[in-house]
Formats: structure tokens, sequence, C-alpha cells
């Protein structure tokens, strides 16, 4: 049989000797303290962490290192224990013999005979100053942060994926009209935005980009006031890949916003007085040939060839004037900004129509759109003021008449694009360029020319504010900008905005009547002006309808008041005198409660009448209009 190994044993004395070298040699400070608490002995960890020596430690109660850091209760809760025989442990902060103080980490456990009767206590100290230390700066630092993130003139919050805002701080409280955070983290945060839509729209851009940087919103107060924000977001996403919480600030911009939209409103109508002289030119011969020819007519009663001929002379001309009329006031009305698909080629044709009609005969224009150009996303207004600036500096540099161009092609953008505003953020755009024959730009002044209210012209010629706008539009579609010139060659002004799907062009035609007669159905039309109701009148007599008339909204009411049950449409002109058509209407449809109505007028800046155009859903005709156009809508409306 093998023999097993023998397994030597430690005697009693080997191993009372290598629990004392344990003891003494332990990296943690030790002392045995009597049955009352007095220490009877120390190692050379507590004489190294403390500077006491043995000696001078031996006979001696702990509480010598007491500090008034440490509460009186401490200690009689420490000497209470260790009385008792019972475990005590806690964090003391004591003093070295230096004076230095530092803090440990105490346990004091009983020491028993082999009967269970007291005889000692054990008393471990571990030196935990670095970890406290640590532990304060963290504290620290995050009380300085809290107070920062609480006194943060920004919006800070934090929120999860549907919307639950986890915290957020006074100041985003105070940006959304809440009284109070506490208030702000009863509600949720999708309701900030216009729509769910919305709100979903900003996710979908968040989980795409990871984080948003300067990304600006239309949001609304808690009591559903617009608001404009500035909002620097990071999306946290889990292992997955999917967003599970947002974190970031706002700041309100709202104010800022304001201003530009009224300055951009004030470089418009300074545009429109610009082009005044233009359209007064023009509008002079159109109104010459419209008095020429109808006096023309008079003359000539008994020669219908002829008489056709001016009629179409006269028509054309009075549908140049309404276009020219039509284009300056789309151009100078305050409306809402639009962020849908643009089509770029009647965009610049639009513009070019303007040009022909207002700028000097001696300025030659050209225009070249190219074929398959793609669409651009953004503000059809803000586009068209964008273009119209940079045609009206054009024509400002050619005093003595000169060539302007406009061109509008697809273009691949790359590195060398000098861009003076941002950087385009695809590869793919559409070009616009505005070239002129002028006097041009000193290199002096190129960095100058987007700042606000910077201006080359003399006193009175101009606000300096077209750059500006157009720097600032240009912005905001995502596009850039760059700038060639020379003094005494001329300027090229390149707009480069991201390019989408192809556009297709529609084009609107008045030949033919396309909508069937009337069948006797009873209109009331109310128009102050006697030829309106007069014209009005034999146009829809002429087309099967019967027509009572009245010269204002008074008028109309008694007339409506009478014959409501009959009456199957109300054509109203929008300003008349002692009532307006928008007055008129409300009070009508208090008697009828399903009213139809069409609304006419020569133009409108009334913000209540625009509002209620859209809450009633009711069909308008802008004046002048054709008379196909007007017999259409009125037969839409009645079917």
């Amino acid at each position: 049989m093998a023999q097993e190994p023998a397994i030597d044993f430690l005697s009693d004395r080997d191993v009372l000797l290598k629990l004392s070298r344990s003891v003494e040699q332990s990296p943690t400070a030790i002392l045995i303290l009597g049955p009352r608490g007095d220490i009877e002995y120390a190692n050379a960890r507590f004489t190294m962490l403390t500077g006491y020596s043995k000696e001078e430690v031996v006979g001696k109660s702990p509480d010598f290192l007491q500090t008034e850091r440490v509460a009186p209760l401490v200690f009689q809760s420490m000497t209470e224990f260790i009385l008792a025989g019972k475990e005590w442990r806690g964090e003391l902060v004591s003093r070295k013999k230096s004076g230095e103080l530092y803090y440990e980490d105490v346990k004091i456990a009983p020491m028993l005979d082999e009967r269970g009767r007291l005889t000692h206590h054990i008393c471990v100290r571990e030196d935990i100053t670095s970890r406290k230390r640590m532990e304060e700066r963290l504290k620290r630092s995050e009380e300085n942060y809290r107070q920062f993130f609480e006194d943060d003139l920004t919006g800070d919050f934090s929120s999860m994926v549907n919307g639950r805002i986890l915290e957020c701080n006074p100041a985003f409280a105070t940006i959304y009209g809440f009284p109070s955070v506490e208030e702000v983290l009863r509600n949720n945060l999708s309701v900030l935005f216009p729509s769910s839509e919305e709100y979903q729209k900003f996710l979908h851009t968040l989980k795409s980009a990871k984080k948003l940087v300067y990304y600006e919103l239309n949001m609304r107060r808690k009591d559903n006031a617009p608001l404009f924000v500035v909002m620097n977001v990071t999306g946290v996403f889990n292992s997955a890949g999917e967003l599970v919480q947002i974190r970031g600030y706002v700041f309100n911009d709202t104010d800022r916003r304001r201003l530009e939209e009224q300055l951009r409103q004030a470089q418009k109508m300074e545009v429109v007085g610009t082009l005044a002289s233009g359209v007064a030119h023009d509008f002079n011969n159109i109104l010459n040939n419209i008095i020429g020819f109808a006096s023309q007519i008079k003359k000539h009663l008994d020669e219908p060839i002829k008489i056709q001929r001016y009629v179409d002379t006269i028509e054309k001309s009075a549908t140049r004037g309404a276009q020219v009329t039509n284009q300056l006031l789309m151009f100078s009305r305050n409306k809402k900004q639009e962020n849908e698909l643009q089509d770029v080629g009647s965009l610049v044709q639009e513009v070019a129509t303007l040009i022909k009609e207002t700028f000097s005969r001696s300025i030659e224009l050209q225009v070249h759109v190219a074929e398959g150009l793609c669409a651009v996303r953004g503000d059809r207004g803000a586009l068209y003021q964008v273009l119209l600036n940079l045609c009206v500096n054009a024509r400002d540099a050619m005093p003595s008449g000169g060539t302007l161009t406009i061109e509008a092609k697809n273009a691949e953008l790359n590195v060398e694009v000098p861009a003076h505003v941002v950087t385009v953020h695809t590869q793919y755009c559409v070009a616009l360029l505005v070239k002129d024959t002028g006097f041009g730009i000193a290199d002096a002044l190129l960095p100058k020319i987007f700042d606000p209210f910077f201006t080359t012209k003399e006193k009175g010629q101009g606000t300096g504010l077209g750059l500006s706008i157009v720097y600032s539009s240009v912005k905001e579609h995502g596009g850039s900008i760059a700038v060639e010139s020379a003094v005494g060659n001329g300027t090229t002004f390149t707009i480069y905005l991201p390019a989408y799907e192809p556009a297709h062009e529609t084009v609107a035609t008045n030949a033919g009547i396309s909508h069937d007669h009337g069948n006797n159905e009873l209109i009331l039309l109310v128009d102050d002006e006697e030829s309106m109701r007069q014209l009005g009148k034999e146009l829809l007599e002429e087309f099967g309808y019967r027509v009572m008339t009245a010269s204002d909204g008074v008028e109309a009411l008694e007339l409506y008041k009478q014959h409501a049950q009959e009456i199957a449409l109300v054509i109203l002109d929008l300003i008349m005198p002692r009532k307006d058509g928008g007055q008129t209407y409300i009070e009508m449809k208090e008697i009828k409660k399903d009213i139809k109505a069409v609304f006419c007028s020569g133009y409108t800046s009334d913000k209540v009448i625009t509002q209620l155009l859209q809450q009633e859903n009711l069909h308008a005709i802008q004046k002048p209009f054709h008379p196909n156009d007007f017999l259409k809508t009125i037969h839409e409306v009645l079917r």
C-alpha cells in the first residue's frame, strides 16, 4: 500500500507566533483594549498612522484621538457598546500627534474566553482619508453642478422618449410659462410641441443624428403662445441602439426671431419702394392702353373686327397689371414661414416677370433654367426675397445699364467652393446664380457685405438690410453663398441649396370653361362698387343664376333676413362701408347655420379675416379675377 504523506501540525506556540506577527504587521491599525476600554496593545501600523509610540498610548483610552468634528454622542455610544460587550462600527475624524486630522473607519468587537466571559476588545482602525476627501470633492462638485443647474439661465432638462420629463431647472419652467418645476414634471415634453407629428419628427431627427447642435424649433408655451427656441440635445441609447432618453438645454430665441422677422419685413418694404418707380411706369403704359383702346371702341362700334382687337389688348393690359400687383402683394405680405418642396424654376420665372415689369429697360435680363432641375425644401416667400434682393442689388450696381443674368442649375458641391455663410450638408445642390456687369465690390469690403446695416449706398438709398436678410434666409435653408467680384468687372452671387427630387411644374390655364351652368339658384351679391355689382350680376345671370345685389353689409343683412331660406350663396366683398364682409358673414351665420359664402377682395392684411377664412374653410377669390375663375369658384361652392 502506498504510504500517505505526513501532515505537519503547527504547535500552539507556532500558531500564537503567526497570529502575533499577523497583527503586528497588519496594514490596518489594530488596538487591543482592556475590559474598560483602555489600550493594552497597539500594532506598528497604528503608531505609523497616528505618530504615537506604543509607550505613549498604552493605558490610555482611545478618546485622546477625539476631535471636535465628532459629536460627543458618538463617543458616548461607542463607550456604552464597549462596556456592554457589544460590537460597534462607525467613521471618525481623529487627530494625529502632529495635529493633522484624518478619517478612519473603526470597528470594535468583544474578545471572549472559553467560558464566554469578556476579557478584551479588539479595535481595527482603517485610514479612509483619501476616499473621504474624494467623496467630499464629488459632493462639492455635485453641489456646484446642482447650483449651476438651478441658476442656469438656459432651460436644462432630461426626459424619456415617451415625453415624460425626468428633471428640469427653473429656467426651463420660466421659458415654457410654468409657475414651478413641479408643474413641469407633471406634464409631457410632447405637449410643448405644436403637434404630436412635430414631436415625432424631432425624435426621428435625434435618432438619426444622435445629437442636435443649435437645433431651431417652433414650440409653444403652457398658454399655447408661440415660442421659438434653439436646442442643444444629446440622445442616450441602449446597447441595442434604441433611443431611451433625451438630455439637453434650450434657450428662448423668440425675441430675436421676432426682431429678425420685423427687419425682414422692413427690408421687403424697402425693396417694394425701390420697385415703385418701375411699377408706376408700367402701370402708366397699362392705363394708357386701356384708356386709349376704350376710346377707340367708342369710335368704331360698327367694326367688330377692330373692337375684338381692342378688347383683346385691354384684357391683356389689365391682366399684366393684375400680375404685377399680385406679385408685389405676395412679396410684401408678412406670412408664416413654410418648409415645403419648392419648384426653383417657377420661382426664377416669377422673379424674372416682376423684374421685366419694374426694372429699367436699359438692363438686359437673361434667364437660364436647366432642364430636370431639382426641387429645394423651404419657404417660397423667403427664397423669393433672397433672389429679388440680389437682383435689386445687381440693378443698383448698373445705374447706366448692363446685363443681369439669373441662372438655376443642378450642381455638386465640393470643398473648393468659397462659402461665405455655411456649408451645405449634402453633396447635391441646386445652384442659383445672380450675375451683373456692374462696378463690382472691393476686396476690402467683401468680408462686411453680409453685416446688418452695412451699405455702400448713399444716405437714404438703402438700409443695409438686403444682404443680411439673404444671409439669414440662406442659413435657415441649410445653404451657402459664394461671392465672386472685381472692381469694374461685376459681381456674381451663387447660392447653393440642398437638392431634393425633381420638381414638376404645373401650369394653370383659363382656356375654356370646365364647369356646368347654374340651376336657377338665388345668389346675393354684396359689393360697394356699382361696377362690380353690375359685372357680377351679368356674369351670374348669363350662366343660369338668379341674382340679388346689396351695396354694403347693412343692406345685405336686411335682404338676408327676408330671403335666407331661398338664398343658396352669398358673395361678399371684404372691405365695405358701415359693415365689412367678415362681420356681415358672422351675423348671417347666426340667421342660417349652413350658409354658403365666397369672399372677394382686392387686398386685405386683416389677420382676423384671414383666421375667419381658415376656421370656416371658406372660399376666397382675389380681385382682379378672370370671369371663368369667378364662375368656376361659384360652381364649386354650390355643388
